[in-house]
This record gives C-alpha cells, sequence and structure tokens, in this order.
C-alpha cells in the first residue's frame, strides 16, 4: 500500500499576500472616512441655522450714542465682554480681524465651525465598541487555535497526552 502523502498547507503568493494586506488597508481607510463624513454631516448647521446666524451678523450693532447715559457706557466699556477682553482689547481684536478682511459675520461663522467640530465621548458606545473589538480578537484566537490543532492532528496524528518532543 502506498503511504498517504505528508500535508502540505496551501501556500498564498507574495503578491496575493500584498494585494490582501492593501485591500485591509483601503477597507479601514473607506470606513474611517465615511464615518467622518457622516460625522461633518451631522454637526454641519441646519439651513435655517446658517440664515439666522447670517442675519444676525449683518444687523447693525449699536452705537454709542444709543446709551442713555455717559455713566452706563463708561461701565460697558470697562466691563469685560463674553470673551474676557476689555473693550480696548476688543477694539484692537477688532481691527486686526479687519485689517484681514474679515467681517462679523466671518468671525461668528468661523466660530461656529470651531464650536461644530468639537464633540463629547459617548462613554457607553465607547465602552461597546472596545467589548466588540475584545470579542472578536478572543473569537479568533479561539478559531485559530482550533484550525492549528486540526492541521496538526492532520500533519502528526492525534495527541497521545503523554508523548513529549524530547522523548521521540
Amino acid at each position: 500500500m502506498a503511504s498517504p502523502s505528508p500535508y502540505r498547507p496551501p501556500e498564498q503568493s507574495s503578491a496575493g499576500q500584498l494585494f490582501d494586506s492593501l485591500f485591509v488597508v483601503a477597507l479601514v481607510a473607506a470606513t474611517l472616512l465615511v464615518c467622518l463624513y457622516l460625522t461633518v454631516l451631522s454637526a454641519a448647521p441646519t439651513p435655517q441655522a446658517a440664515a439666522q446666524t447670517a442675519a444676525v451678523a449683518e444687523a447693525p450693532a449699536p452705537t454709542a450714542e444709543a446709551s442713555t447715559s455717559a455713566t452706563a457706557a463708561a461701565a460697558v466699556a470697562d466691563a469685560p465682554n463674553p470673551d474676557g477682553l476689555t473693550a480696548e482689547e476688543q477694539k484692537l481684536k477688532t481691527e486686526r480681524f479687519t485689517a484681514l478682511g474679515w467681517d462679523d459675520a466671518k468671525v461668528a461663522e468661523r466660530k461656529a465651525t470651531i464650536a461644530a467640530k468639537s464633540y463629547e465621548i459617548d462613554w457607553f458606545m465607547l465602552m461597546l465598541t472596545a467589548f466588540v473589538v475584545i470579542a472578536y480578537f478572543v473569537f479568533l484566537v479561539r478559531a485559530s487555535d482550533k484550525e492549528l490543532r486540526e492541521v496538526i492532528n492532520e500533519r502528526f496524528g492525534p495527541s497521545t497526552g503523554t508523548q513529549s518532543k524530547e522523548s521521540s
């Protein structure tokens, strides 16, 4: 009787390995870009909100002459604005933006863009993602272990449990 031929695992060419690697990298990049695109779409202001922001930015600012008293105007000038700047610092900031060609509407739009890019971490989704990734790797290790044992059994026969490599 002819002895069975030894097990020869299938081999993949270098080109096939390179293709597989690049394909996985492309899938990861596509997934990240889709997530980024969906995040940007969800963070974009609605057309109504954008129109309201533009209308507020185009509205004329009240002048100092509209103030009812000189003391009130002086108190407002010395008090810091919401940005934490005094009136003099705010005036200097406005002059610099004007020199750059930025009007109030463009500054407001830029602030809205920056605010839209900031985000908070959703801890539940982060933990869920971590769980899914860890579960996938546990599955991967167990499946690989099972397949490796099958290959070893096919190649060398079932293990007897007491035999070691040194004694054979």
